[in-house]
């Protein structure tokens, strides 16, 4: 599939170019950025921040490509029309993988097309009703990530710059922080369900997500997933897919961590996280 989605957009590219050599009066649809609306029907939490920098496109139920957003794109249909975009993700934090996000609604509309004139949409989205999500945005009184049994540091919280946020600061006498969903409480996925972990991050260092299973024997396993790459320049938005982990484990009772390590060439380092959602439906 991850092959499949990256030829798509190649393809995609090289039609569009045709396109406009080869027919020089296309109608034009501009596609603004996605605006992230709260659904009062779940508590999704704070959405002030979101990663949908792409769109899943279809014209009248054809589709015609995955975009980066905003976009103005050529299409050869002119009349009304109906417009559909997909709020789409860099799966797992990896640019090539573009993915629909399976707990957002689609924005649909209808704009007249003409042609060498533009069309512009601005598309929504929110939640899916009937999404669970556990969530963790340092708003609360008490911090719902239980410390690593290695970890020689602990999670704050501080304002920056309205809200709080967690912050964990790595030096030569505090160099790792390790850090999981309530012990007490792991999560039971329903069989079938999509399960993903969003997080919003600035890390000077990388972050290292871990997944941690109990199976019916008794045992424990704890594996490492997808790592952040550092985020110093501003807040980054991360999705990551728990789904397959999930099913090949033939665990039972699930749990989600993080490890932030002193890098050697470092001798102090500085994570800020917010926002941490674990997501299923």
């Amino acid at each position: 599939m991850k092959y499949f989605i990256i030829l798509t957009i190649a393809i995609t590219s090289i039609f569009l170019s045709g396109c406009v050599k080869n027919n020089p009066d296309p109608s034009w649809l501009e596609i603004k950025e996605f605006t992230l609306l709260a659904n009062p029907e779940v508590t999704e939490g704070n959405i002030d921040v979101h990663g949908f920098k792409f769109g899943w496109v279809y014209v009248n139920d054809k589709f015609i490509g995955v975009f980066e957003l905003p976009c103005k794109v050529p299409v050869l249909v002119t009349g009304q029309s109906k417009i559909q975009v997909f709020p789409t993700i860099e799966n797992n934090g990896m640019g090539g993988v573009k993915k629909v996000y399976p707990f957002m609604d689609y924005y649909e509309t209808t704009v007249e097309l003409k042609a060498n004139e533009v069309a512009t949409v601005e598309p929504t989205t929110k939640y899916k009703t009937g999404t669970t999500f556990w969530i963790e945005d340092f708003e609360g009184g008490n911090i719902k990530l239980s410390p690593g049994s290695n970890s020689n540091t602990n999670i704050l919280v501080e304002t920056e710059p309205t809200n709080r946020v967690g912050k964990v600061f790595l030096n030569g006498s505090a160099s790792l922080w390790t850090a999981y969903t309530d012990e007490a409480q792991p999560f039971n996925f329903p069989i079938g369900s999509q399960i993903y972990l969003e997080l919003e991050c600035k890390n000077e260092a990388k972050l290292k997500t871990t997944f941690i299973y109990a199976k019916t024997d008794g045992t424990i396993t704890q594996q490492y997933n997808i790592s952040v790459t550092t985020a110093t320049e501003g807040w980054k938005k991360v999705y990551i897919e728990l789904t397959e982990l999930i099913i090949k484990s033939g665990g039972y009772a699930f749990w989600v961590g993080f490890e932030y390590e002193l890098p050697s060439d470092q001798s102090e380092s500085t994570l800020l996280i917010d926002n941490i959602k674990v997501i299923y439906r």
